[in-house]
């Protein structure tokens, strides 16, 4: 009787560690903090989600138009998102905007957007 409960006990343990163990290899990473920017002819959007419920502060915000720096600022917000919408304006014609955000939570992150952009009066 004794032979026949650890023949099945030890199948089931055996299935039991290595459903533990596979979980912990498959366990989802942790959420990535996740910056974005879109661009007009009178303002940069930067908006931010997935950061800590907490203060949050994108360290620089930098906006060029045609290589010249714009703008640039910190920018801080309190919970899981936020968002913040810089003015800009330049001549009429063609013009190419990039934005850039960095920041650091766990570790330094950081997105560049470039857009060439035509617009017929300023901003």
């Amino acid at each position: 009787m004794r032979e026949s409960l650890r023949v099945k006990v030890i199948p089931f343990v055996l299935a039991l560690t290595a459903a533990a163990f596979a979980s912990v290899l498959v366990a989802p990473a942790a959420s990535a903090h996740i910056g974005t920017g879109a661009i007009t002819c009178n303002s940069v959007t930067f908006a931010y989600t997935r950061f800590p419920t907490a203060t949050n502060t994108i360290s620089s915000e930098t906006v060029t138009i045609d290589g010249v720096t714009a703008v640039s600022k910190t920018f801080t917000f309190v919970g899981t998102a936020g968002t913040d919408v810089v003015p800009i304006a330049f001549a009429p014609g063609t013009h190419t905007v990039t934005a850039f955000a960095q920041w650091k939570v766990h570790r330094v992150r950081s997105f560049t957007v470039t857009q060439t952009i035509t617009c017929g009066g300023i901003g």
